[in-house]
């Protein structure tokens, strides 16, 4: 037999009871103080008059009569005790916050997971943090961290394990260390860190230009940050004027599905603004926070996306002293969305008063020159004024002594020309008379060869006219009858020279070079225009 202390609890008390570590023993049906447990913890509970050691049967089936077996809350609560016997109390354990509720009693319900390298659940447990222990803790996490215990975080706990028959096994937490939790958030910022420069894209999107000059600007944020409406309202102030305008973009910055919605509009932002279109600046703002709050915008994916952005990126987190990876990355870092804003219309209004100190500057010099100008055409009036006055005097002082030399200049050239004509008069007639003798010489050359040419040509064609006569004289009557032609004669002795002719007489004469002979037409046959002899 072992002992045991009972206790008082009133049915109102018992989750209190629970909380503090009772426990309940069904076979009595009262709640006792387990073993090992500060007794102190439980006085309220304790009367002094039933102060005393019970004894717990040690087989259930002692109280049973002669049922068998064991009940299953006796079975659960030896397993209970077989737990506490042999698993060591306050563990400090390493696990992450999967689900975190308040119980109607506002105890708070937690499930602690953990997960291996490929993300594959390895380990579940289900935890409590009572009420009286909560407050104390989480004011200290809060103090620590600037923020809430919340589902996603890694934490490091001080549990107890726990064995309730009702409600089975369950770790109950007695502390939970915020150092761990902050070690875990700096561990995993130098890893992606490493990485994006393994990588070589840690400093894409830094060493590109710094914006200027802001005509139009996106931004990026929860829908409802804290810090947007402050930029917003002097964001419009911008638009109205016409200076700068503004495009937003909403996105999860909080919570499991914070990465993946930020690498999502970042992605729309690219499609939507091609290199020809592109904004100035790409604004990340979020506003104010708890610093744990900054744990999920730490993320491996969610940084590369940032850094080969093609144009500057601002952020505006919202943490003064905490950094995230994305204030790293970014071209220009900025505490507070009011201190982006700030800066786009700080470099406006700069560009604006640089502009407009240039204009009065450029204003000034113009008059200067003005002035300058007026001044030198003035006198250089007067000195053309003065310089025209003495060339005149100048000229009307020179103007006889000129118009003497023209004089005297005219008349030695008329003479020189007269001279000049005279010798070219000469020196034309004797080249006319030169010339006229050599063309009459020639004349007389061409005369004679003519003359000989055409005796030439006469004695030729008194030759060739001989021939011709003895050859018109050797085709006469004779010579052509005798080479083998008649002449035709009419009975008078007319010559016929064609058939027409010859069909009207009645009687032809043939001619031939040795005689005559007569021919009857009547005998010859019309068909064939032949005659008989």
């Amino acid at each position: 037999m072992k002992e045991t202390v009972f206790l008082e609890v009133p049915y109102v008390e018992k989750d209190l009871a629970k909380q503090l570590g009772a426990r309940w023993n069904p076979v009595h049906r009262k709640w006792y103080v387990p073993e090992g447990r500060d007794l102190d913890d439980f006085a309220a509970w304790i009367p002094e008059r039933n102060a005393r050691c019970l004894e717990i049967p040690q087989d259930a089936s002692e109280t049973e009569g002669e049922e068998n077996g064991v009940s299953l809350s006796a079975y659960l609560e030896e397993i209970g005790a077989v737990i506490q016997r042999g698993v060591r109390r306050a563990q400090w354990v390493r696990a992450e916050l999967s689900q975190i509720r308040r119980t109607a009693g506002g105890h708070l319900q937690i499930e602690l997971v953990e997960h291996d390298s490929r993300g594959q659940l390895t380990a579940r447990l289900p935890a409590f943090l009572w009420l009286q222990k909560a407050e104390r803790i989480l004011t200290r996490f809060k103090e620590a961290t600037g923020a809430n215990l919340e589902a996603g975080l890694k934490v490091l706990l001080q549990l107890n394990l726990d064995h309730n028959p009702t409600y089975g096994l369950r770790a109950l937490v007695e502390d939970i260390d915020p150092a761990y939790t902050l070690g875990d958030i700096a561990r995993k910022l130098e890893a992606i860190r490493k990485s994006l420069i393994d990588a070589q894209v840690f400093y894409l999107n830094r060493e590109i230009a710094a914006a200027t000059e802001f005509t139009h600007v996106v931004v990026l944020s929860p829908a409802d940050a804290a810090g947007l409406g402050d930029f917003r309202e002097d964001a419009r102030r911008l638009e109205a004027h016409g200076l700068c305008r503004f495009t937003y973009y909403t996105a999860v910055f909080q919570g499991p599905e914070a990465a993946r919605s930020l690498c999502d509009a970042l992605k729309q932002i690219a499609l939507d603004y091609g290199d020809h279109d592109a904004p100035d600046a790409v604004c990340i703002i979020r506003g104010g926070g708890a610093v744990t709050d900054l744990y999920w915008l730490n993320d491996r994916d969610l940084a590369e996306a940032v850094c080969r952005m093609k144009v500057p990126v601002l952020t505006g987190i919202g943490h003064e002293r905490d950094n995230t990876i994305l204030d790293e990355i970014a071209n220009q870092r900025f505490d507070t969305p009011s201190k982006v804003i700030g800066h786009i219309a700080g470099t406006i209004y700069a560009n604006a008063s640089s502009a407009i100190e240039d204009t009065l500057i450029m204003l000034r010099l113009t008059q200067t020159m003005i002035l300058s100008a007026d001044a030198a055409l003035h006198g250089l009036a007067e000195r053309t004024i003065n310089a025209a006055i003495v060339q005149l005097k100048m000229g009307e002082t020179n103007l006889g002594w000129l118009w003497n030399q023209i004089r005297d200049d005219s008349q030695t050239g008329l003479t020189q020309a007269g001279f000049e004509l005279d010798r070219l008069m000469d020196g034309v007639r004797n080249a006319s008379e030169l010339q006229i003798a050599s063309q009459e010489m020639q004349l007389e050359q061409h005369a004679q060869s003519a003359m000989d040419r055409a005796a030439l040509q006469i004695h030729d064609a008194s030759q060739d006219l001989e021939a011709l006569i003895r050859e018109v004289l050797g085709m006469g009557p004779e010579s052509t009858l005798r080479r083998g032609f008649a002449l035709v004669r009419s009975n008078s002795g007319k010559p016929l020279t064609s058939r027409s002719q010859a069909s009207v007489e009645k009687l032809l004469t043939l001619q031939f070079y040795d005689g005559q002979m007569n021919v009857n037409p009547d005998h010859g046959d019309a068909e064939t225009n032949e005659c008989r002899l």
